[in-house]
């Protein structure tokens, strides 16, 4: 009170722009705030002083960064979510059908011909994978069964050629003749 402004920061903002304004600006009493000032005329319609009103930060953000805060905690909750959502996706999508494939794979390799996949052969990327792995273990399962087949057929064959002698009738037939009913 009583006290020339004329030196202060706030005195020469104001004048330098001449009209209603804000500033951030070290006060009279060498505070930092924020300023807001307009010009007070007189009956001549010239300014005779300035109306000012000063905040400090803290007061004059208050309101902005609580909600910044709010909306901070927001998005992050959302990332949360979002995090949750992915991690449940790559399990069901991906992790639990590659270690179903995994699974089949030790089986086959341990020599089950049965081992299979389980997965749903048309779902996306691993459902192909799983249907060539389950075509090709069931391959391999057809040709050893076929191998054993034929393995079962020779080892019939040769003990009938050793218990018996392939004889050809005057009609072309072949007939396996035991041995030991044949007269010499």
């Amino acid at each position: 009170a009583g006290e020339s402004l004329t030196d202060s920061d706030l005195y020469r903002v104001a004048m330098s722009q001449g009209a209603s304004g804000t500033a951030y600006v070290r006060g009279p009493d060498g505070v930092d705030r924020f300023y807001a000032f307009t010009p007070l005329y007189g009956a001549h319609g010239e300014p005779v002083a300035f109306l000012n009103l000063g905040l400090p930060p803290a007061e004059a953000f208050a309101e902005v960064n609580r909600r910044l805060w709010l909306r901070l905690l927001g998005i992050g909750l959302l990332a949360a979510l979002d995090l949750m959502a992915a991690l449940w996706a790559a399990e069901g999508l991906v992790a639990r059908q590659a270690r179903a494939l995994a699974r089949a794979a030790k089986r086959l390799a341990a020599g089950d011909l049965q081992a299979r996949t389980g997965l749903l052969h048309e779902q996306g990327e691993m459902g192909q994978l799983g249907r060539s792995f389950d075509d090709m273990a069931h391959s391999l399962q057809t040709r050893q069964e076929a191998l054993r087949a034929e393995h079962a057929f020779r080892v019939a064959v040769e003990d009938s050629l050793l218990a018996g002698v392939l004889a050809t009738d005057m009609e072309g037939r072949q007939t396996y003749v035991n041995p030991a009913f044949c007269r010499m």
